[in-house]
């Protein structure tokens, strides 16, 4: 991850956890792991739909722990046992999701990152080409020629 931008508030999160564990696991090396926690699936499913209806804009981690009744770093671990992967990647897969149904229908790449909650359309593309391997242009070009009853002509959405 580059650190010369802004990092939303659950990256943030997200790297403080990854690294914290990362310390704990060379101090503990040679000591048994504690047993894991009970998953709260009430708690996790409540965050869970909350960042899904609130996937195109900036969510803080305060704003999960409110809704989820857990702390910021006991709600990342759960979420990443129960859903396999963290907060901060599923919110961005939504908005990615997002991108993806709104390409075919002609949005303009540079309001369609601002209206998916990105910061801007640079950032966008390097979500969407590492999730799925290929520039949100290029998926569009994919998708029209492969599937054109799908996709709208790409003429208005790669200006």
């Amino acid at each position: 991850m580059r650190f010369d931008r802004s990092v939303e508030p659950l990256a943030s999160d997200e790297i403080f956890l990854e690294l914290s564990q990362g310390l704990l696991q060379v101090v503990r090396s040679g000591e048994v792991a504690a047993a894991p926690r009970a998953i709260d699936q009430p708690a996790l499913q409540r965050a869970r739909d909350f960042l899904c209806a609130n996937a195109r804009r900036v969510v803080r981690s305060d704003e999960l722990e409110r809704i989820s009744g857990l702390s910021r770093f006991d709600l990342c671990l759960q979420f990443r046992r129960r859903f396999g992967t963290s907060p901060y990647r599923f919110l961005i897969m939504r908005r990615l999701q997002y991108v993806r149904a709104r390409l075919c229908r002609g949005a303009v790449l540079s309001d369609l990152a601002v209206e998916a909650g990105f910061s801007d359309q640079s950032h966008m593309t390097r979500k969407f080409k590492a999730a799925y391997g290929l520039t949100p242009r290029l998926y569009l070009m994919l998708r029209t020629a492969g599937a054109p009853r799908d996709c709208a002509q790409p003429s208005a959405a790669i200006r």
